[in-house]
């Protein structure tokens, strides 16, 4: 999480949305400075800034589901910049000990992206761009981010310096990441993904044929946000016992 006291911007960082290319911008050149931790939430930031928090411009990204999953996927099968590997016990706990319960099995058992999804992704899907959405500013696209990051510095009435640099990117994918959904993932694909694509004006492909987001599939979603965003600020990045204690049983639980 990103933050500008003097001009009042705070910059929420959603994973796999080109948000560390982001973060550098404003730290090199737009005076941001680092809080909490790279994935804090907004309810985070409203602990630490309290009711000014209304007072600050808040932006975040956002990204199609479907291509965060095949990049969420080759992150692991790559264990890119060696994020799991190369770390002792205690701190892949901190990373995420549900992502390295994954990496694990994906290595051991070398699954494909299908194998993949059909075991991992079994509830409707959200993000952490969903926490406090309500309250956010602006959304910039990854689709588009060269773009939505100028029209970001003009509401934040600076100068820009330079278009975003591509860092972070994830080996081993193709761009398209359509060639990845077979017709089996494709029909689970719009169930679980369907709530998040209404929300953020995201739409499958024409081919893919039609589906209808149901009332219940919309209730699933906007519990799964209330769920996450009590997991992501109370347990998800601290090292306490019982936080620890409770990503082990989640990990047991989801692998």
């Amino acid at each position: 999480m990103i933050i500008n006291k003097e001009r009042k911007f705070l910059f929420i960082e959603i994973p796999l949305t080109g948000s560390w290319a982001v973060r550098n911008e404003l730290c090199t050149y737009y005076g941001g400075i680092p809080i909490l931790h790279k994935h804090a939430n907004y309810y985070e930031a409203k602990k630490l800034i309290g009711n000014s928090l209304s007072d600050y411009f808040i932006f975040a990204t956002v990204r199609n589901p479907l291509d965060v999953m095949v990049s969420e996927y080759f992150k692991l099968k790559t264990d890119h910049k060696q994020a799991f590997s190369s770390q002792d016990s205690a701190k892949k706990l901190l990373v995420d000990y549900f992502d390295y319960k994954k990496f694990e099995y994906i290595q051991n058992k070398e699954l494909g992206f299908d194998n993949y999804f059909m075991r991992y992704k079994k509830r409707i899907y959200s993000s952490l761009v969903d926490i406090g959405s309500n309250k956010f500013n602006y959304v910039m696209r990854f689709e588009h981010l060269q773009d939505d990051y100028k029209e970001l510095l003009s509401k934040l009435d600076f100068i820009p310096m330079r278009i975003v640099p591509v860092t972070n990117t994830t080996k081993g994918r193709d761009k398209n990441w359509e060639k990845y959904y077979t017709s089996e993932l494709i029909q689970k694909a719009k169930i679980i993904c369907g709530p998040f694509m209404e929300k953020w004006g995201y739409k499958f492909p024409s081919d893919w044929g039609e589906h209808k987001i149901t009332t219940i599939d919309r209730y699933k979603f906007n519990l799964l946000i209330y769920v996450k965003a009590f997991y992501s600020t109370n347990f998800r990045y601290k090292n306490d016992n019982i936080s620890l204690f409770i990503r082990k049983i989640r990990s047991k639980i989801f692998n």
